[in-house]
């Protein structure tokens, strides 16, 4: 905790950092996760600090994952990144519940689903092949594990 109030402390300076929440996700295969919350901040702003697992560069192209999540939010479509550090990265919190099987067959949702993916996949990212690339990446990936 106390090397995320450093980091933090870097980013927001301006925030009183004594009066944010933080709470750990523990769901993550790869990264350890922490949301920070600032209660009394007139911007109410919420971020969340991944730091990644070891070894995972060797999965992950994160400069790749990084450009990919500036440029989308650039396009609106993901929240604001504030800081890289050598082992991870800040960004903004985007607060939501996650969708059910009913709202997967209400037909209210899920044309506003379709409608949000198909400008997610229109978007432009530098330095991103449009490409499908699952099966390389899978085949990059057997090849570490099995090293």
């Amino acid at each position: 905790k106390d090397e995320v109030v450093k980091l933090i402390t870097l980013l927001f300076p301006e925030e009183e950092h004594q009066q944010c929440a933080f709470t750990q996700f523990t769901d993550g295969l790869t990264n350890r996760l922490f949301k920070i919350r600032y209660s009394n901040s007139e911007t109410k702003r919420e971020l969340l600090i991944r730091v990644y697992g070891e070894k995972t560069e060797l999965l992950i192209d994160r400069d790749k994952e990084l450009s990919g999540m500036i440029a989308l939010n650039q396009c609106g479509l993901a929240p604001p990144v504030y800081g890289k550090f050598t082992n991870g990265v800040c960004y903004g919190f985007i607060s939501g519940t996650p969708f059910s099987v009913d709202d997967m067959k209400d037909n209210g949702k899920y044309p506003l689903v379709a409608e949000q993916l198909a400008k997610f996949h229109s978007a432009v990212v530098p330095d991103m092949e449009k490409t499908p690339s699952l099966f390389n990446t899978l085949r990059k990936w057997q090849k570490e594990v099995s090293h």
